[in-house]
């Protein structure tokens, strides 16, 4: 069966190679939190300054986006997804080395500015390869790497911590990182929106044509899912050792279950996307996420938390195939990396606050409880976003294919 220039087996042997790829970039940005309060009593910091250098790395992931997603545009979605795992791993080597504050910002600037490569050059090949009716579950398939990422980074960290010491871990990715480097290089065919090896026919889309209330109000949509993803991300194993008494390695297994019932979130929600539509499916698992941020701070007994976890995973997760998705509609090849760019600066550069946020208000608070319930209130300002994102029709006819 054919699915735009190339067939559907090839389409989904390329993307799960990198589906491979987006796990490692998820790792590299989530490895670190089962250890945060190791590294802020390593270091002799407050709960701001861990705050700040999380943000650091998470704001660097934001900003980068966009320059990435032009650039990619010339030099090729492959070739950029390449340099997207070489960057952060040396990164990783400085954080293994690092013995003051500065060392380990430099390290997560390193990190943060090599993973904002990734998701434009990424999804825009992705994108490109499968066309729009296999979009949604060729990116659900993209989406569960990220997610199998995201499972054995917090539970291999911990195992590290566990039996050596919490520098390794950043040794652990470093390597890996190169090797999945090697993996995309020799395993995905280039693609060129623009300049020599163009695939896409036609003029340049300026990125300003492009910039329609319809997708405004797609970016509005994917910066408030970035800053409760990030708060999430970045604390939910701190909050579990905090609030809920976890140790270190239990909490770790506990956010790996969030992760893994992303698994299933990821392929559900690009099932939905083809099947039921992109808005329709966004609503759902933002309803979900409202919910079990909510509640997350009042369950206690370990079968209500595992739940509780379970269930917020899959709503997060839920949410990028039809996103991504979304925003492909919108968007004619040669100007996907630039737009994907676009979306990933509003999705982690409003996210990038949430470290910092989380920070403050557990200094204040004394926890993090009442950071979830802000993190929940986020979701439901995002329902009125989605509201105004024109039915999928109407983005089609704008994007092309």
């Amino acid at each position: 069966m054919e699915a735009g220039p190339i067939g559907a087996k090839k389409i989904y042997r390329y993307t799960l190679v990198m589906s491979a790829a987006h796990g490692m970039d998820h790792a590299y940005l989530l490895f670190f939190t089962p250890f945060l309060k190791t590294i802020q009593e390593a270091l002799g910091l407050d709960w701001t300054g861990l705050g700040v250098l999380v943000s650091i790395a998470f704001l660097a992931y934001g900003l980068g986006a966009l320059p990435a997603g032009i650039i990619s545009d010339y030099i090729g979605h492959r070739r950029a997804a390449v340099v997207a795992m070489i960057v952060p791993a040396f990164g990783c080597v400085l954080g293994f080395l690092a013995t003051s504050y500065w060392m380990m910002a430099a390290a997560f600037v390193l990190i943060g500015v090599g993973t904002s490569i990734y998701h434009p050059a990424a999804n825009a090949l992705v994108t490109s390869i499968a066309g729009p009716e296999h979009r949604g579950k060729a990116l659900g398939l993209h989406g569960v790497g990220g997610n199998v990422g995201m499972l054995l980074a917090p539970v291999l960290t911990a195992g590290v911590v566990r039996l050596a010491a919490w520098r390794y871990a950043f040794l652990l990715w470093a390597v890996i990182g190169l090797g999945v480097a090697l993996l995309v290089g020799r395993g995905v065919p280039e693609i060129k929106a623009r300049g020599k090896g163009v695939t896409a026919s036609g003029p340049t889309t300026p990125i300003a044509r492009l910039l329609t209330a319809g997708l405004l109000a797609v970016l509005a949509l994917v910066a408030l899912q970035g800053f409760f993803n990030d708060g999430v991300f970045a604390y939910l194993p701190t909050f579990l050792q905090e609030n809920k008494g976890l140790s270190v390695v239990l909490s770790g297994l506990v956010a790996g279950l969030n992760f893994g019932a992303g698994v299933l979130g990821q392929l559900a929600g690009g099932f939905l996307s083809d099947a039921i539509g992109r808005k329709r499916t966004i609503l759902w698992g933002t309803v979900g996420c409202a919910i079990t941020f909510a509640l997350l701070p009042l369950l206690h007994g370990g079968l209500a938390l595992l739940v509780g976890v379970f269930v917020m995973g899959f709503s997060i997760f839920v949410l990028q195939p039809p996103v991504n998705a979304m925003v492909a509609d919108f968007t004619p090849k040669d100007a996907r990396g630039a737009l994907f760019g676009l979306v990933f600066l509003a999705k982690y550069g409003v996210g990038a606050l949430a470290p910092f946020v989380g920070g403050l208000m557990a200094a204040s608070s004394g926890g993090l409880g009442a950071f979830f319930y802000l993190l929940a209130g986020t979701a439901a300002v995002s329902l009125g976003f989605l509201a105004l994102v024109p039915r999928a029709g109407a983005a089609r006819r704008a994007g092309g294919s």
